[in-house]
């Protein structure tokens, strides 16, 4: 079988460890399902991406990159170059993960040319028939839904929405990491906060500065990759530089987050809204508790006890960082349960298999 992943044109840095560039969950996404999908012998997979000028990265051994365009190209330029090197692949399946007007007429494409069309689901917003950059319409949306073969979601209300909203069936696979199984539990000593999310609005990153600055005696760590509103990430930015136990990072490459999340021992999240972060997974598991202001996908967090849900409210972020400090039971006993959750509900070649089983 040949299978396509279609990669975001953002993703220049994470085949690129010299790239200081931003990336979304949905390219990460479909790097792991893509190096997955190397591992099944049965399987060539041939992964498009716009024509980055460099490729540096460890995993190139498990990837067969094909450039299609320049994103400066012209339309009908990456139109052609597109349908040229699909028509000379001939795949049985193409991938391609978060809301675009490419994502419509692709579905369309594949419709037309017998090739079956997998559609990934990236945010709670996007099954509303609006992109996520900027809470538009898609108004070719309902070409997506009527011609891909297999629409998956990412969590309990996402499948709901489409089908209350759009009467659309999908199946739900959480998004999947590399796991191993050999993690051990966290304890609440020399405690150590991290938050990690590109510096949108609505992210409301200044909460979490807010917070460091009330918890002096303890480290706080910020990855936060700017966005497309330079004057936000300059306002965030410099009152990230007057809290002295923050420290603020721009940019960190994919291959090295791991280490923050393994070095850190309390996860906070204060974003208004998500689909199913990426993060969340990251901290799970290596057994880092989840303190969350007002994301909670599929109410995980409260009925696995990962962590601490604080319904948007910020007193209760407080309570739950004063309770995650000061008790190392209620701590070990969160992070333990973390550290079973991510085994069996987010291992990428698990969730691979479910894909290739909705296929077949």
């Amino acid at each position: 079988m040949k299978i396509v992943t279609i990669f975001p044109k953002d993703s220049e840095a994470i085949f690129n460890r010299h790239s200081n560039n931003t990336f979304g969950g949905a390219t990460v996404q479909m790097y792991l399902i893509s190096k997955e999908l190397y591992r099944h012998k049965d399987i060539t997979t041939y992964s498009l991406i716009p024509k980055y000028p460099v490729i540096d990265f460890n995993d190139q051994k498990f990837f067969k990159l094909i450039k299609t365009y320049r994103t400066t190209d012209r339309t009908l330029i990456k139109i052609f170059r597109f349908h040229r090197i699909i028509q000379k692949i001939k795949p049985e399946v193409i991938i391609q993960h978060g809301l675009s007007l490419f994502s419509c007429l692709l579905a369309k494409y594949c419709k037309i040319f017998n090739i079956k069309f997998i559609f990934m689901f990236a945010h709670d917003l996007e099954v509303e028939g609006k992109y996520q950059s900027t809470s538009g319409k898609a108004y070719l949306f309902r070409l997506l839904l009527n011609n891909s073969e297999i629409i998956i979601t990412q969590n309990e209300y996402q499948k709901t929405t489409l089908m209350n909203k759009f009467n659309t069936k999908s199946a739900i696979i959480y998004n999947g990491f590399e796991i191993k199984n050999d993690t051990h539990a966290k304890n609440n000593s020399n405690a150590k906060f991290l938050w990690v999310a590109r510096c949108e609005r609505w992210k409301r990153p200044e909460i979490y500065i807010k917070i460091a600055k009330s918890y002096p005696d303890n480290e706080f760590i910020m990855i936060a990759p700017p966005s497309s509103d330079s004057k936000y990430y300059s306002d965030i930015t410099e009152m990230a530089q007057h809290v002295p136990n923050l420290k603020f990072i721009s940019f960190v490459p994919f291959q090295e987050i791991d280490e923050y999340f393994l070095n850190s021992t309390i996860f906070i999240n204060t974003s208004q809204y998500e689909g199913f972060p990426q993060t969340f997974i990251q901290a799970t598991m290596n057994g880092i508790p989840i303190i969350s202001l007002n994301a909670n996908p599929d109410n995980i967090i409260t009925n696995y006890n990962l962590g601490i849900y604080c319904h948007n409210k910020i007193e209760h972020l407080k309570l739950g960082i004063d309770e995650l400090l000061n008790s190392s039971d209620v701590y070990k006993e969160k992070s333990r349960n973390s550290i079973e959750y991510a085994l069996k509900n987010h291992n990428i070649e698990s969730n691979v298999n479910k894909i290739l089983y909705n296929i077949k």
